[in-house]
């Protein structure tokens, strides 16, 4: 297929983010995504952060729709954000769901490593919901 509808809203998306008046740049949000992150997934994880992480993921994710086009970066910057958004809630989400400490995810409020556990996570997005579940039949991991 050649995507053509794909492209052209695309498109459309790009020529929507350089016409909005928003005060927040790609820039901003991306460093504001990097705080985030580090403050509340990092070496050691608990679940009162990890949540605080989400909800400020989707205050950017909210923000990212209204943003104006970034002319000091590629223009791929401003249009990935979303994507790296998306990705950044999917990490926090599996985290959150993994209540146990294993290798290098480590959970203060979850200390000890739990055999039930022991398989990949997996994560869907479906219509605005996230789904994490475990790889019990290594259906995706071998």
């Amino acid at each position: 297929p050649l995507f053509e509808r794909e492209l052209e809203e695309a498109q459309a998306k790009l020529n929507e983010m350089a016409d909005t008046k928003s005060t927040f740049a790609y820039a901003h949000i991306r460093e504001m995504l990097a705080q985030t992150m580090q403050e509340n997934l990092g070496i050691v994880r608990e679940e009162q952060a990890l949540t605080k992480g989400l909800e400020k993921i989707d205050n950017y994710i909210t923000a990212a729709g209204k943003i104006h086009y970034d002319n000091s970066v590629l223009q791929y910057f401003n249009y990935s954000l979303p994507g790296i958004l998306t990705l950044a809630r999917a990490v926090l989400t599996s985290a959150l769901s993994r209540r146990e400490s294993r290798g290098a995810h480590y959970r203060s409020d979850y200390t000890k490593s739990d055999d039930s556990y022991k398989y990949a996570t997996l994560i869907s997005y479906d219509d605005g919901k996230y789904r994490t579940w475990l790889d019990t039949e290594g259906e995706y991991e071998s």
